[in-house]
């Protein structure tokens, strides 16, 4: 059995020609969490990182490469041609 997936989780997972791998972070167009019958279900949003991002999140944390991608305008989106947005830190 493999643990689940969560909030700042991530994945390899190659799209050409630029996205390396996805992050798991949290959605911006709908609630964090549902509730359903059964019980809570929390909702994430997968985002496309390049090579180089993934490099800062594994430096840094996913929360932070969220962060930078959503203050440079591209989180939530994943544009597969995008080049890396400026890490800083």
């Amino acid at each position: 059995d493999r643990p689940l997936l969560g909030h700042w989780d991530r994945i390899p997972q190659p799209v050409k020609p630029n996205i390396s791998h996805f992050v798991l972070g949290l959605p911006t167009s709908h609630p964090e969490t549902i509730e359903l019958i059964s019980g809570e279900v929390d909702l994430l949003q997968a985002v496309g990182i390049t090579r180089d991002e993934f490099a800062y999140a594994k430096e840094f944390g996913s929360p932070a490469i969220c962060s930078l991608l959503q203050e440079q305008g591209v989180y939530p989106v994943t544009d597969p041609s995008r080049v890396s947005v400026t890490l800083v830190g």
